[in-house]
């Protein structure tokens, strides 16, 4: 199954643009997404996104997935589909 993840902000690697596709397996959820996340671009992605604990983002994180925020379509339990979108936009301020 493939999925498009966009990281914005101080997320996103140096050496990627625009889009990132992952191939995952057919049944993962959005935890197993963060998971090959840290896999693919190192563990310091996964602790930018998740709370220490683990059982939540950091204040002011948002993750959407196919425009819709993921604490309402079943939090890290989000089952993702085949050509499904996920947003991951941290807190970004300035003036």
């Amino acid at each position: 199954m493939h999925v498009k993840v966009t990281l914005l902000g101080d997320l996103r690697p140096p050496e990627q643009q625009g889009t990132i596709g992952f191939d995952l397996p057919e049944d993962v959820d959005l935890s197993g997404l963060i998971d090959e996340m840290g896999t693919r671009y190192g563990e310091a992605l996964k602790e930018r996104i998740l709370h220490p604990q683990g059982t939540s983002t950091f204040p002011l994180m948002r993750i959407m997935i196919n425009g819709r925020d993921y604490q309402y379509i079943g939090g890290f339990n989000a089952q993702l589909n085949e050509g499904d979108t996920v947003v991951f936009m941290p807190p970004i301020a300035g003036g």
